[in-house]
C-alpha cells in the first residue's frame, strides 16, 4: 500500500485523525456497494457480543476483545467524523465510547494480576499489602463497569448502524475508501517521522504505540472496502501488530512499576511484611519493560522497511 501523501503536522492525535481532505479524485464507479455498512455492522455485532460476555464474566479476554472492537469501530467511523459535537454519528457512538472507557480500569487490574503471576509466581502471597490494594481497586472498577449493564441493549448498536446508514447516503463508498486511504497515509507518515529521532523518549514510544494501533485498524477498514486493490496486506498488518505488541508489553510493565512505586510512596514509613520482595518485583517489572523495549527496536526496523522508509 502506498504511504505517500501531503506533508502532515507532527502533532500527535489521541486517536486516528479527525480531518481528511474534502476533495475526492475520480474513482472507479464499479467499486462494490455496501461493503462499508457491512464491515461496520460486523464490528458492531462483535462489540455487542463481547460486551454481553464481559457483563457476564468480567474476564480479561472479554474486556480486551471489547476494547479492541471499539477501536476498530472508531477507525471505521473516522471517515464520517464531523467536528460538530451534535453530529448524529458521534452522538450515536457515545454509549459504546462510555462502555469502552469504563472497561479500561478493570482491564488494567487484570493486567496487574497477569504480571504478578508471571514475575512473582509463588512469592505473590508474600506481598499481601499490594494484593489487598489491587483487590479493592478491582472490585471498585468492576462495580462501575457493571453499573452500565442495564443500559446496554441491542438497540444501542442498531441505532448507531442506522445513523451511519443515513450519513453514508451523502458519502458514497469510493469516497469513503479514498478517505480511509488518506487516513492511512497520514498515520504512516507520522510513524515515518518518528524514525528521524535517534533516541526515542517515553513520549515517543507512547506515540508510536498509539499510531501503530490506529494504522492497523484503518488498514483493516481499507482492506474491507477494497480487498481487490490490496490483495495481500498481511505483511504490513503483521509488522504493525509486532510493533504495538512489543510496546504493549513495555507499556504494561512500565505502568505497573509506576503504580507499585506510587503505592509504596503512599505507605512510606508503614510496616511491610516483606519489603525486599517489593524491591524484587519492581526490578523484575523494570527488566521486563527493558526486554520489550529491545524487542521493539527490531520490530520498528521491520515496520519502517514495510512502509518503504530507510531506518
Amino acid at each position: 500500500m502506498s504511504t505517500s501523501g501531503d506533508p502532515v503536522s507532527h502533532e500527535v492525535p489521541d486517536a486516528v485523525p479527525d480531518a481528511v481532505p474534502d476533495a475526492v479524485p475520480a474513482e472507479d464507479e464499479t467499486a462494490p456497494r455496501g461493503a462499508y455498512q457491512g464491515h461496520l455492522d460486523e464490528l458492531l455485532a462483535r462489540f455487542d457480543r463481547h460486551a454481553n460476555r464481559a457483563f457476564h464474566d468480567c474476564s480479561d479476554v472479554s474486556l480486551h476483545e471489547l476494547r479492541v472492537a471499539f477501536k476498530m469501530i472508531r477507525a471505521a467511523l473516522t471517515p464520517l467524523r464531523s467536528p460538530d459535537p451534535a453530529d448524529p454519528v458521534r452522538a450515536a457512538a457515545r454509549p459504546i465510547r462510555k462502555l469502552f472507557r469504563a472497561a479500561g480500569p478493570l482491564r488494567e487490574c487484570h493486567v496487574h494480576r497477569q504480571l504478578l503471576a508471571v514475575h512473582m509466581a509463588e512469592e505473590e502471597l508474600s506481598i499481601p499489602e499490594w494484593i489487598h490494594a489491587l483487590t479493592a481497586r478491582e472490585m471498585s472498577a468492576r462495580q462501575r463497569f457493571l453499573a452500565l449493564a442495564p443500559a446496554w441493549t441491542p438497540t444501542v448498536a442498531l441505532q448507531l448502524s442506522h445513523r451511519v446508514l443515513s450519513a453514508t447516503s451523502t458519502c458514497d463508498e469510493p469516497e469513503l475508501e479514498w478517505r480511509a486511504r488518506s487516513l492511512f497515509a497520514v498515520l504512516a507518515s507520522r510513524l515515518a517521522d518518528v524514525q528521524q529521532e535517534s533516541d526515542m523518549s517515553t513520549v515517543d514510544l507512547h506515540r508510536v504505540r498509539r499510531l501503530s494501533k490506529d494504522a492497523r485498524y484503518v488498514l483493516g477498514l481499507v482492506t474491507a472496502l477494497a480487498p481487490e486493490k490490496d490483495p495481500d496486506p498481511a505483511e504490513l498488518d503483521s509488522r504493525l501488530r509486532e510493533v504495538h505488541r512489543a510496546l504493549g508489553g513495555w507499556h504494561d510493565a512500565t505502568v505497573a512499576c509506576a503504580d507499585l512505586r506510587g503505592f509504596l510512596d503512599a505507605r512510606a514509613g508503614a510496616r511491610l511484611r516483606h519489603p525486599e520482595l517489593y524491591a524484587a518485583y519492581s526490578e523484575r517489572l523494570a527488566a521486563s519493560a527493558e526486554r520489550h523495549r529491545t524487542q521493539f527496536d527490531g520490530a520498528w526496523r521491520r515496520l519502517l522497511s514495510a512502509l518503504g522508509v530507510s531506518a
